[in-house]
């Protein structure tokens, strides 16, 4: 047939019928609730045993803070996507989970003396409480925000729109040095687990606050490391190397004396 040519109705009505059938194949293989293309998906070696998740070097994220304002948003709209980053790359949130923040899930911590953020995490329907900064919660209070049913929006767009906000964000802060590794917004998710292994922060707490199922499940996601971890894991490496051998030379000389 030639392009833009409308269909019989009898040929209409058997392309319909086809499409029906599709459909009941997809719901009685339970293909709306699950992947069934995974079976099938490529992997390679890499992604077989396990996706690698990078974070930003912390310059990377110094490039990001710093980056200019998009002509084409508001103060507004480029303000919010500031602040969606900072809350992020400060709280490990997925994109998902900051895109629907409100006021009533910023809650003070046990102690008085700081804040969490409490809410439900849209991937895993688990309750997760993480700390808040200060001055992330400064910068959320001083969005506009948008009210429904008694609650604070910080975002008022879509979720389709914050994403590619994200990302056109990014290139901005690469225009002049591109980072080490490929962006995506779960990067700032990544940033804030990896930044806090490198101080050293109990995995146990990073686990929780990440929302994971189990420890073993963050030590298998953050298994590879950004060249940050690399050289703690070379400084915490040299520094046992010395203290084993002031050891042995030491049990050495002890030796030598008795002998």
């Amino acid at each position: 047939r030639r392009p833009g040519e409308l269909l019989a109705m009898t040929t209409r009505k058997t392309e319909l019928a086809r499409f029906r059938t599709f459909l009941s194949e997809c719901v009685e293989n339970e293909w709306i609730a699950k992947s069934g293309a995974e079976k099938i998906k490529f992997k390679n070696q890499k992604t077989a045993v396990g996706e690698e998740r990078y974070g930003l070097e912390l310059e990377e994220y110094e490039q990001i803070m710093a980056a200019p304002d998009s002509v084409d948003l508001t103060t507004q709209q480029n303000q919010e996507t500031l602040v969606a980053t900072e809350l992020m790359r400060w709280t490990g949130m997925r994109i998902s989970d900051a895109h629907k923040f409100t006021n009533l899930e910023i809650v003070r911590n046990e102690k008085r003396d700081g804040w969490n953020a409490d809410f439900i995490q849209k991937k895993t329907k688990r309750r997760c409480v993480t700390p808040l900064p200060e001055h992330v919660v400064e910068m959320l209070n001083a969005l506009p925000g948008q009210f429904k049913d008694d609650k604070k929006y910080f975002f008022t767009c879509t979720y389709t729109a914050l994403r590619g906000r994200l990302d056109t964000l990014a290139e901005r802060a690469q225009k002049d040095k591109p980072f080490t590794h490929a962006f995506s917004p779960h990067c700032l998710r990544h940033t804030f687990a990896i930044q806090h292994i490198n101080v050293g922060t109990d995995v146990k707490l990073i686990s929780k606050w990440l929302g994971h199922e189990s420890v073993a499940v963050t030590l298998e996601h953050y298994g590879n490391w950004i060249k940050t971890t690399q050289i703690i894991a070379e400084d915490a490496s040299r520094d046992a190397n010395a203290k084993m051998m002031a050891k042995v030379a030491a049990l050495r000389s002890n030796n030598f004396r008795v002998g």
